[in-house]
Protein backbone atom coordinates (compact mmCIF):
# COMPACT_ATOMS: atom_id res chain seq x y z
CA UNK A 1 0.00 0.00 0.00
CA UNK A 2 1.72 3.31 -1.25
CA UNK A 3 3.21 5.69 1.78
CA UNK A 4 3.38 3.00 4.55
CA UNK A 5 5.52 1.25 6.36
CA UNK A 6 4.44 -2.65 7.91
CA UNK A 7 6.23 -3.20 11.14
CA UNK A 8 5.67 -6.15 13.25
CA UNK A 9 6.84 -8.76 15.51
CA UNK A 10 9.80 -7.43 17.92
CA UNK A 11 9.97 -4.06 16.92
CA UNK A 12 6.88 -2.83 17.77
CA UNK A 13 8.09 -3.07 21.34
CA UNK A 14 10.57 -0.23 20.41
CA UNK A 15 7.54 1.96 19.74
CA UNK A 16 5.95 4.16 21.97
CA UNK A 17 2.76 2.95 23.73
CA UNK A 18 -0.21 5.60 23.12
CA UNK A 19 -3.86 5.37 23.45
CA UNK A 20 -5.23 5.10 20.20
CA UNK A 21 -9.38 5.19 18.95
CA UNK A 22 -11.31 1.64 17.59
CA UNK A 23 -13.01 0.94 14.56
CA UNK A 24 -14.80 -1.93 13.38
CA UNK A 25 -12.58 -3.63 10.60
CA UNK A 26 -11.74 -6.85 8.58
CA UNK A 27 -8.48 -6.70 7.91
CA UNK A 28 -5.23 -4.91 7.89
CA UNK A 29 -5.86 -3.38 4.27
CA UNK A 30 -9.33 -1.85 5.62
CA UNK A 31 -7.90 -0.89 8.88
CA UNK A 32 -4.95 1.35 6.33
CA UNK A 33 -7.47 2.66 4.24
CA UNK A 34 -9.61 3.69 7.42
CA UNK A 35 -6.41 5.77 8.98
CA UNK A 36 -5.70 7.66 5.10
CA UNK A 37 -9.44 8.66 5.22
CA UNK A 38 -8.96 10.17 8.49
CA UNK A 39 -11.18 8.48 10.94
CA UNK A 40 -9.13 9.84 13.24
CA UNK A 41 -8.57 13.09 12.05
CA UNK A 42 -4.48 13.60 11.82
CA UNK A 43 -4.24 9.71 11.27
CA UNK A 44 -0.96 8.28 11.12
CA UNK A 45 -1.25 4.66 12.21
CA UNK A 46 -3.24 2.03 12.31
CA UNK A 47 -3.44 -1.94 13.50
CA UNK A 48 -5.61 -4.62 12.76
CA UNK A 49 -6.31 -6.83 15.81
CA UNK A 50 -7.75 -9.82 14.07
CA UNK A 51 -9.16 -11.23 17.39
CA UNK A 52 -11.86 -8.78 18.04
CA UNK A 53 -11.81 -7.95 14.67
CA UNK A 54 -11.41 -4.17 15.43
CA UNK A 55 -9.40 -1.28 13.93
CA UNK A 56 -6.82 0.78 15.91
CA UNK A 57 -6.33 4.36 14.72
CA UNK A 58 -3.51 6.61 16.30
CA UNK A 59 -2.48 9.54 15.50
CA UNK A 60 1.11 9.49 16.41
CA UNK A 61 3.35 7.67 13.83
CA UNK A 62 5.23 5.38 16.98
CA UNK A 63 2.12 4.65 18.46
CA UNK A 64 2.80 0.85 20.14
CA UNK A 65 -0.22 -1.92 19.67
CA UNK A 66 -0.01 -4.83 21.29
CA UNK A 67 -1.78 -7.63 19.63
CA UNK A 68 -1.91 -5.89 16.60
CA UNK A 69 -0.18 -5.99 13.21
CA UNK A 70 0.72 -2.25 11.86
CA UNK A 71 0.79 0.19 9.30
CA UNK A 72 2.44 3.69 9.88
CA UNK A 73 2.24 6.19 7.23
CA UNK A 74 4.97 8.07 6.42
CA UNK A 75 5.02 11.87 5.75
CA UNK A 76 2.57 12.50 2.65
CA UNK A 77 -0.01 14.62 0.92
CA UNK A 78 -3.34 13.45 0.17
CA UNK A 79 -2.84 14.67 -3.64
CA UNK A 80 -0.48 11.99 -4.26
CA UNK A 81 -1.84 9.33 -6.20
CA UNK A 82 -2.93 6.54 -4.10
CA UNK A 83 -2.34 2.53 -5.06
CA UNK A 84 -5.90 0.73 -4.83
CA UNK A 85 -5.94 -3.35 -5.31
CA UNK A 86 -3.45 -2.76 -7.82
CA UNK A 87 -4.55 -0.21 -9.26
CA UNK A 88 -3.20 3.40 -9.60
CA UNK A 89 -5.69 6.60 -8.38
CA UNK A 90 -5.90 10.26 -8.73
CA UNK A 91 -7.70 11.78 -6.04
CA UNK A 92 -9.51 14.95 -7.30
CA UNK A 93 -11.55 15.59 -4.00
CA UNK A 94 -11.52 15.20 -0.33
CA UNK A 95 -13.13 16.05 2.82
CA UNK A 96 -12.30 14.68 6.12
CA UNK A 97 -12.00 18.10 8.47
CA UNK A 98 -14.07 20.55 8.03
CA UNK A 99 -11.60 23.58 8.82
CA UNK A 100 -11.62 24.52 4.79
CA UNK A 101 -15.32 26.27 3.40
CA UNK A 102 -15.95 24.31 -0.03
CA UNK A 103 -18.43 27.45 -0.45
CA UNK A 104 -16.42 29.27 -3.19
CA UNK A 105 -17.07 30.74 -6.20
CA UNK A 106 -16.85 29.99 -10.25
CA UNK A 107 -12.98 30.96 -10.58
CA UNK A 108 -12.15 28.59 -7.09
CA UNK A 109 -13.80 26.05 -8.56
CA UNK A 110 -12.41 26.28 -11.48
CA UNK A 111 -8.64 26.74 -10.33
CA UNK A 112 -8.67 24.74 -7.32
CA UNK A 113 -8.35 25.42 -3.52
CA UNK A 114 -7.39 23.85 -0.55
CA UNK A 115 -4.88 22.67 1.36
CA UNK A 116 -3.38 18.68 1.96
CA UNK A 117 -6.40 17.13 3.63
CA UNK A 118 -9.63 19.07 2.48
CA UNK A 119 -9.13 20.19 -1.66
CA UNK A 120 -11.06 20.48 -5.11
CA UNK A 121 -8.15 20.13 -7.48
CA UNK A 122 -9.82 22.44 -10.07
CA UNK A 123 -12.48 22.07 -12.97
CA UNK A 124 -9.25 22.82 -15.80
CA UNK A 125 -7.13 19.81 -14.22
CA UNK A 126 -10.45 17.59 -14.60
CA UNK A 127 -10.77 18.10 -17.67
CA UNK A 128 -6.78 18.20 -18.51
CA UNK A 129 -7.07 14.45 -16.84
CA UNK A 130 -10.44 13.20 -18.46
CA UNK A 131 -11.25 15.76 -21.71
CA UNK A 132 -9.60 13.72 -24.20
CA UNK A 133 -9.39 10.40 -22.40
CA UNK A 134 -12.37 9.02 -19.91
CA UNK A 135 -11.06 7.81 -16.97
CA UNK A 136 -12.85 5.31 -14.08
CA UNK A 137 -14.54 7.62 -11.41
CA UNK A 138 -14.34 5.90 -7.70
CA UNK A 139 -16.05 7.57 -4.81
CA UNK A 140 -15.15 6.64 -1.37
CA UNK A 141 -17.94 7.81 1.47
CA UNK A 142 -17.26 7.11 5.04
CA UNK A 143 -20.61 7.19 7.52
CA UNK A 144 -20.38 8.47 10.49
CA UNK A 145 -21.56 4.34 12.00
CA UNK A 146 -17.53 4.11 10.09
CA UNK A 147 -19.12 2.15 7.35
CA UNK A 148 -17.00 2.72 3.78
CA UNK A 149 -19.13 2.55 0.84
CA UNK A 150 -17.27 2.83 -2.58
CA UNK A 151 -19.06 3.51 -6.14
CA UNK A 152 -17.21 3.15 -9.71
CA UNK A 153 -18.14 4.80 -12.91
CA UNK A 154 -16.38 4.06 -16.18
CA UNK A 155 -16.03 6.93 -18.91
CA UNK A 156 -15.77 10.39 -16.46
CA UNK A 157 -15.56 12.80 -18.58
CA UNK A 158 -15.23 16.44 -18.16
CA UNK A 159 -15.37 18.94 -21.08
CA UNK A 160 -14.11 22.27 -21.42
CA UNK A 161 -14.74 25.43 -20.09
CA UNK A 162 -16.61 26.51 -23.37
CA UNK A 163 -19.46 23.62 -22.09
CA UNK A 164 -19.24 25.06 -18.46
CA UNK A 165 -17.75 22.20 -17.55
CA UNK A 166 -19.99 19.53 -18.69
CA UNK A 167 -19.82 16.04 -17.01
CA UNK A 168 -21.01 12.82 -18.29
CA UNK A 169 -19.95 9.18 -17.57
CA UNK A 170 -20.82 5.67 -19.54
CA UNK A 171 -21.71 3.67 -17.07
CA UNK A 172 -22.61 2.86 -13.04
CA UNK A 173 -21.00 -0.68 -12.09
CA UNK A 174 -23.05 -1.42 -9.76
CA UNK A 175 -21.01 -4.85 -9.52
CA UNK A 176 -17.50 -3.04 -8.37
CA UNK A 177 -19.67 -0.67 -5.82
CA UNK A 178 -21.75 -0.97 -2.44
CA UNK A 179 -24.20 1.63 -2.70
CA UNK A 180 -27.55 1.42 -3.02
CA UNK A 181 -28.25 3.48 -5.97
CA UNK A 182 -26.34 5.60 -8.24
CA UNK A 183 -25.72 9.03 -6.89
CA UNK A 184 -24.86 10.46 -10.18
CA UNK A 185 -27.52 9.90 -12.47
CA UNK A 186 -28.83 13.32 -12.06
CA UNK A 187 -25.71 15.16 -12.59
CA UNK A 188 -24.98 13.09 -15.61
CA UNK A 189 -24.65 15.53 -18.81
CA UNK A 190 -24.64 18.42 -16.67
CA UNK A 191 -23.10 21.94 -16.40
CA UNK A 192 -20.79 22.76 -13.39
CA UNK A 193 -22.58 25.36 -11.57
CA UNK A 194 -21.80 27.52 -8.43
CA UNK A 195 -22.86 30.35 -6.02
CA UNK A 196 -22.05 32.73 -8.54
CA UNK A 197 -22.63 31.58 -11.68
CA UNK A 198 -25.89 29.41 -11.89
CA UNK A 199 -26.11 26.77 -14.98
CA UNK A 200 -28.78 23.94 -12.90
CA UNK A 201 -31.74 24.11 -14.19
CA UNK A 202 -34.61 25.51 -11.98
CA UNK A 203 -35.04 28.73 -11.68
CA UNK A 204 -33.70 29.22 -8.04
CA UNK A 205 -29.73 28.34 -7.02
CA UNK A 206 -29.22 24.57 -5.93
CA UNK A 207 -25.91 25.58 -5.05
CA UNK A 208 -27.12 28.65 -2.59
CA UNK A 209 -29.37 25.27 -1.15
CA UNK A 210 -26.49 23.36 -1.07
CA UNK A 211 -24.74 25.21 1.15
CA UNK A 212 -22.79 27.01 -1.71
CA UNK A 213 -21.30 24.02 -3.28
CA UNK A 214 -19.91 23.68 -6.51
CA UNK A 215 -21.32 20.40 -8.66
CA UNK A 216 -23.19 19.49 -11.15
CA UNK A 217 -26.38 20.44 -10.06
CA UNK A 218 -29.90 19.43 -12.11
CA UNK A 219 -32.76 19.92 -9.82
CA UNK A 220 -31.10 20.09 -7.32
CA UNK A 221 -28.58 16.55 -6.70
CA UNK A 222 -28.79 12.77 -4.75
CA UNK A 223 -25.14 13.73 -3.93
CA UNK A 224 -23.47 16.64 -2.67
CA UNK A 225 -19.80 16.93 -1.48
CA UNK A 226 -18.80 20.09 -1.75
CA UNK A 227 -21.35 21.01 0.78
CA UNK A 228 -20.99 22.32 4.20
CA UNK A 229 -19.31 19.61 6.42
CA UNK A 230 -20.67 18.50 9.97
CA UNK A 231 -18.93 16.75 12.41
CA UNK A 232 -21.63 14.55 13.80
CA UNK A 233 -24.41 13.00 11.66
CA UNK A 234 -27.28 14.74 10.74
CA UNK A 235 -30.16 13.88 9.06
CA UNK A 236 -32.18 15.53 6.17
CA UNK A 237 -30.21 18.95 5.87
CA UNK A 238 -29.03 19.21 1.77
CA UNK A 239 -26.28 21.78 2.51
CA UNK A 240 -24.18 19.32 4.12
CA UNK A 241 -21.67 16.84 2.64
CA UNK A 242 -24.39 13.96 1.62
CA UNK A 243 -24.40 11.35 -1.30
CA UNK A 244 -27.34 9.10 -0.47
CA UNK A 245 -26.08 6.10 -2.14
CA UNK A 246 -23.69 5.70 0.78
CA UNK A 247 -26.75 6.12 3.41
CA UNK A 248 -29.29 3.50 2.06
CA UNK A 249 -30.85 6.74 -0.11
CA UNK A 250 -31.52 9.15 2.54
CA UNK A 251 -30.06 12.34 3.18
CA UNK A 252 -27.55 11.82 6.16
CA UNK A 253 -23.87 13.70 6.40
CA UNK A 254 -20.91 12.05 5.89
CA UNK A 255 -17.56 11.39 8.07
CA UNK A 256 -15.70 11.83 5.05
CA UNK A 257 -15.70 11.75 1.00
CA UNK A 258 -13.14 11.44 -1.91
CA UNK A 259 -13.03 11.76 -5.40
CA UNK A 260 -10.42 9.63 -7.54
CA UNK A 261 -10.08 8.94 -11.08
CA UNK A 262 -7.76 5.68 -12.40
CA UNK A 263 -4.69 6.77 -14.07
CA UNK A 264 -3.35 2.98 -14.71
Amino acid sequence: MSRFLLAVGFSLCLLTVVSAETASGGSLTECALKCKLQFLKGCSAAAFVSGTQKCLLADTTNADFPGGVAVRKQAASTQDPVQIEGRTFKIIQHRSKGVLSFGRGWTEYEDGFGDETDFWIGLRKIHQLTGSSPKLLRVEAVTWSDELYVCEYSGFTVADASTNYTMTYTSYLSSSSNTTSDSLADNKGRQFSTIDRDNDQISSSCSAARGNSGWWFKSCSKSNPNGIYHASPKNNYENYIYWIGATGNSVLTLKSIRLMLQLA
